[in-house]
């Protein structure tokens, strides 16, 4: 074989960084040069025996093979210098005693006939090799290389120790450098890795290069516990072959973390393999000159989230790798496998993708907000271990960030999320409930506004929605100027976009006065919350005052009693435990007497419903305590009365839990007023209770009275109230059941709207579009098994609601049906309605109003308009609950326009169901 080679002058100087290969057969020599050798001691491998360039001898005896390699070090070694100069000599044995010596000259080209046969042998990844001393520096020679280290690596800051590829363990290669061995390393992988196969013994001497690569098996193939069997050309650093005139050698350049992301192609060295998408970007066309930038573009494009590292890697590293670097923390190293957040998943499979730390970011500000921790969190040392464990490479935000960028971030999306929803409402139609809450760790006044409308989700899909829109802060006094100016604020700020038809709305408060004046002043119609009016009303039936009777002053007093005993039970842990005791032996439920607030009726009916639960334990254990509070246990006649009360206020209970559901209809407020007039008629009638055992006792009789007065004065106003009576004719559960007197009175009026909106709609359009002449569409309730009033009652998600709506449909006034002439399309619209049979109870009134809005467009707006309003202001006082689960003793210092961010997320994360939200944190 013929070759040239431009001969150069001497080594390169130890500063330069550059080695040089020098080849001398018999007196020709060629010299190949620069290669630069970057980190770390290259070894060099013995030469093949059976290419006939063997450290023995070889197959010809006329010929002796000698192999040196010397470090111009200066005293220096090879290590820390960085320079190597590899000089390969072929002498035959008549030359040695009369040397050729070398041309003089520098350009002279030189040919020569090497043997087909001569080859260098190969060298392995980070081969360990012996130090041997010649005089001139420390010269490493390779031995042959061994299978274990297809599992192990060298140490990058002890060359003493190995790292085993699988488990991470450092295991000790010996002491001194001059004698290190692989026993160690073969021991480990039979104690702790028994399953795995070390592969077939040395490396075959006649690989025919120097390459930074660890051989393959036999196969091809190598086990790794963590991504199992995998080819070995997904985890082999591409090299760069390089002309030397004999058979190619193969340098390894110094890698770069790019490849921490991409592999070579099992089937072209052309091509790298994306570790995230699995897709393949070309390295270049000519093996020779091969390339990275198409890679990195790749990562930048595609992956802009993900960091690629340190860039290349340090030349003063000191050795050629396939690893990755270390850590900051100058840990153990890691598989190149290994992503930036955590173990990938295939994603081709699965379709998973990595969080950008941005994302990571919003989640913790979401779990701030959620869950009420505080921004401390972030600096605390099990969050940062969490955190370190799941995302080694993601950096904490300060809690300053999170208070002053996360936060206001995560809430201006929000914001910007919940205003388009609002601009979708079904006609424009938002309600509203307000009220305000006063917190005594903060010391702070707050003003809550919440939003509430009706989303058309597809065809005929439709859902309630509601979102809180503010917490704005009220230091100043409570009157309805006050309330009135930040009501107009807030509306300014959020209806900007159509003010004209968010302002067609109720607004829900409670009875106070300033409330109501400061409503009607900022221009909208007052709608008094039911939940409010039936506390007042259960209060007025239960307070005992002076120009009372003793018959209810004596309610008051046993209702005290109660409170006295179940407080003694909750503070002695004694009386707890024998509480328990008497509990089993009387066969009852292990629960704990409540305690009630006494400005909450709920809390007290639950008080003495509980304590008629546990008559039998609480009257039997009281005969053995010689505790004060056994004077205070009731009698049998005072148990009776308790036990009436509970029967007489459970209608009451059950009537303010079905109007505090969060998708109550405000046409729900009139049954529940018929209901419960209904039944304290009953009661005060003489008439008693299937769950009365017998009649009233006087204190009981007494509580029926003032709920009745109580009664007519504040619920029995809502029977001619327009809204709510309008509302419960739009409801086709209910239709004409709930006004069977004066239902033409209440039929005209919702006529005279239904043309109000009709006009409206031909101003708008130009046209007036004719009534569609279509048979009466058949009813739900047609259907031959939900006929019966009662059958029903099992569908309704309210079995209260559904049970009063039955009682109404059942009488005999509601047959009557008032017929009007069909003089225009406005009254045929609401007479071909109320032609139709009541829908069953389970009918949703959004969906049939959804269906039915080609048949009757105008009546179906105005529907929309009432339905869509709840029927309490129960949402507002929720958020107070979440306000008060933010400002906390220990968060009293809160500023208020944090509260009110924290609790604004709080609420409307859920209704948005998490959404990606785009915050800056820029300066954090």
């Amino acid at each position: 074989m013929k070759r040239s080679a431009e001969r150069g002058s001497g080594g390169a100087s130890p500063a330069s960084g550059q080695a040089t290969a020098r080849t001398l057969w018999g007196a020709k020599k060629v010299r190949v040069g620069p290669i630069r050798l970057e980190r770390g001691t290259m070894g060099v491998g013995g030469l093949d025996e059976e290419a006939g360039c063997s450290t023995a001898e070889s197959s010809q005896p006329s010929t002796r093979s000698q192999l040196s390699v010397g470090a111009e070090t200066s005293g220096r070694s090879m290590e820390h210098a960085g320079v190597a100069v590899l000089e390969l000599q072929v002498v035959d044995s008549e030359d040695l005693d009369n040397p050729t010596p070398p041309p003089a000259t520098d350009s002279e080209e030189v040919e020569e006939v090497v043997p087909s046969n001569h080859r260098l042998s190969h060298a392995a990844e980070r081969v360990p090799t012996t130090p041997i001393s010649l005089g001139v520096g420390t010269v490493a020679v390779g031995r042959p290389r061994s299978y274990i280290w297809d599992h192990f690596h060298v140490h990058t800051q002890h060359a003493t120790l190995a790292v085993c590829r699988h488990c991470g363990a450092n295991i000790s290669r010996g002491r001194d450098l001059r004698h290190l061995a692989t026993s160690g390393l073969s021991s480990h992988m039979k104690r702790h890795h028994p399953s795995i196969s070390v592969g077939g013994g040395a490396a075959s001497p006649c690989s025919g290069s120097i390459s930074t690569q660890s051989s393959p098996g036999v196969d091809g193939w190598f086990y790794s516990p963590l991504f199992g069997w995998k080819s070995w050309a997904d985890e082999r650093v591409p090299t760069t072959p390089i002309s030397v005139g004999v058979p190619t050698v193969a340098v390894g350049r110094p890698r770069s973390y790019i490849w921490d992301h991409f592999h070579v192609h099992s089937q072209s060295a052309t091509l790298a393999v994306c570790r995230h998408c699995g897709a393949n970007i070309s390295r270049g066309r000519d093996l020779r000159h091969l390339a990275t930038s198409g890679l990195n573009s790749h990562l930048k494009r595609h992956h802009p989230s993900i960091s690629v590292g340190g860039g290349t890697a340090s030349p003063s590293s000191g050795s050629i790798s396939t690893q990755s670097s270390p850590g900051e923390d100058g840990g153990r190293q890691t598989q190149s496998t290994l992503e930036d957040w955590a173990i990938p998943l295939p994603r081709k499979k699965t379709g998973e993708t990595l969080l950008t730390p941005q994302q990571i970011t919003q989640t913790v500000g979401e779990m701030i907000a959620l869950d009420h921790h505080p921004f401390r969190l972030v600096e605390q040392e099990g969050f940062v271990r969490l955190m370190r464990r799941l995302c080694p490479r993601y950096k904490i935000p300060s809690r300053h960030t999170f208070s002053r960028k996360v936060i206001p971030g995560l809430y201006e999306g929000c914001k910007e999320r919940i205003s388009q929803m609002l601009r979708s409402a079904m006609g424009g139609h938002i309600h509203f409930t307000s009220d305000i809450w006063s917190s005594l760790g903060g010391g702070h006044s707050y003003l809550s506004l919440t939003a509430h409308w009706w989303e058309k989700e597809g065809s005929m899909d439709t859902s309630h929605r509601w979102a809180l829109l503010a917490l704005e802060v009220v230091d100043r006094d409570h009157k309805a100027e006050t309330f009135c100016s930040s009501l107009e604020n807030i509306m300014g700020e959020w209806m900007q976009y159509r003010p004209e038809e968010m302002r067609r709305g109720f607004m829900v408060t409670d009875a106070g006065k300033n409330m109501i004046k400061a409503v009607e002043s900022a221009g909208f119609q007052n709608v008094s919350c039911m939940a409010h009016m039936l506390h007042n009303t259960v209060k007025e039936g239960l307070k005992s005052t002076e120009e009372q009777p003793a018959s209810n002053a004596n309610i008051a007093l046993l209702i005290e009693r109660c409170r006295k005993i179940a407080g003694y039970f909750h503070r002695s842990i004694k009386a707890a435990r024998q509480l328990r005791e008497r509990q089993s032996l009387e066969g009852l439920p292990q629960h704990k007497l409540l305690q009630d607030v006494s400005t909450r009726w709920n809390s007290t009916f639950k008080m003495l419903e509980r304590m008629v639960e546990q008559q039998k334990a609480v009257h039997g254990i009281s005969l053995t305590l010689v505790a004060p509070v056994s004077k205070l246990v009731p009698n049998k006649q005072e148990w009776d009365t308790i036990s009436q009360l509970v029967d007489i206020l459970k209608p009451f209970k059950h009537a303010t839990d079905t109007l505090s559901e969060s998708k109550a209809l405000l046409s729900q407020a009139v049954p529940m007023v018929l209901r419960l007039r209904r039944h304290l008629e009953r009661l005060g009638a003489g008439r008693t209770l299937d769950s009365l055992a017998g009649p009233l006792t006087p204190p009981a009789q007494e509580v029926v009275r003032r709920l009745s007065f109580a009664v007519r004065k504040r619920l029995e106003p809502l029977l001619s109230s327009k809204v709510h009576m309008l509302a419960a004719l739009c409801d086709p559960r209910l239709k004409y059941n709930v006004c069977p007197k004066d239902f033409t009175v209440w039929k005209a009026q919702l006529v005279n709207l239904v043309r109000e909106v009709f006009a409206a709609r031909v101003e708008e359009t130009g046209t007036a579009a004719p009534l569609p002449e279509m048979p009466v569409t058949p009813s739900t309730s047609a259907s031959g098994e939900t006929e019966s009033p009662g059958e029903p009652v099992g569908l309704c998600r309210n079995v209260f609601f559904a049970e009063t709506v039955a009682i109404f449909a059942c009488s005999e006034e509601s047959s009557l049906l008032a017929s009007a002439q069909k003089v225009d399309s406005a009254e045929c619209s609401v007479n071909r309605y109320f032609e139709e049979p009541p829908e069953i109870i389970s009918c949703d009134p959004l969906a049939y109003w959804a269906s039915h809005e080609h048949m009757w467009p105008d009546l179906s707006h105005v529907a929309r308009q009432f339905l869509s309003c709840p029927p309490t202001s129960v949402q507002s006082e929720r958020v107070f609950s979440l306000a008060g689960d933010v400002v906390t003793p220990h968060r009293s210092l809160l500023d208020p326009q944090t509260v009110e961010k924290l609790v604004f997320l709080k609420a409307n994360l859920p209704v948005l169901n998490f959404p990606e939200l785009d915050f800056d944190t820029d300066g954090s």
